[in-house]
Parts: structure tokens; C-alpha cells; sequence
């Protein structure tokens, strides 16, 4: 899947969102949370920015870096968020 997804854009564009929801409360099968870490709430819709930091950085793993990349993705939730919140509200 992550070599589709890596390789794939149109694939990419069309799964990651699907992918991300996927890994917040723990992939079958998978180490997701670890030890010691929250189990976060089920797929939903009204996830929190906390949330939506968490759902980023499980995507990514675990540790220094893992929080980097969900940092910098962050931003990019945060641009289009405002978009989607204007729309939201009509």
C-alpha cells in the first residue's frame, strides 16, 4: 500500500485522507498506539486540532521526527481547514 500510495499520485490523492482516519485509533493488526499512548477517538468529523496533530503524526510513527512532519502538515490542514470552514457554514 505505502509503495502505491508513494508512487501513485492520483492513487495518493484519493487514499491518504482514508489512510490517516484509518491509523487514529489503532491499524488491525498493527503496534498503533504503543505502549503508553492514547487511544484516540474513532473516525469522525469533529476531531479537535489536537486531534487532527495526532491523526497527522500516527501517520507518520512515532518520535522526534514523526512530530516534525505532522508539524509542517499542520499548516497545510490549518489553509485548508479555513476554506472548508467558509464552506461549512454556508
Amino acid at each position: 500500500m505505502w509503495q502505491k500510495v508513494n508512487q501513485d499520485n492520483a492513487f495518493s490523492i484519493s487514499t491518504v485522507a482514508m489512510s490517516h482516519l484509518w491509523a487514529t485509533d489503532g491499524k488491525p493488526g498493527g503496534q498503533n498506539p504503543p505502549n503508553g499512548e492514547e487511544i484516540m477517538r474513532g473516525m469522525r468529523l469533529d476531531y479537535t486540532e489536537k486531534e487532527i496533530f495526532e491523526v497527522l503524526r500516527r501517520f507518520q510513527g512515532w518520535g522526534t521526527e514523526a512530530e516534525e512532519h505532522a508539524g509542517k502538515r499542520m499548516a497545510l490542514y490549518q489553509i485548508f481547514e479555513k476554506y472548508n470552514g467558509i464552506v461549512r457554514n454556508l
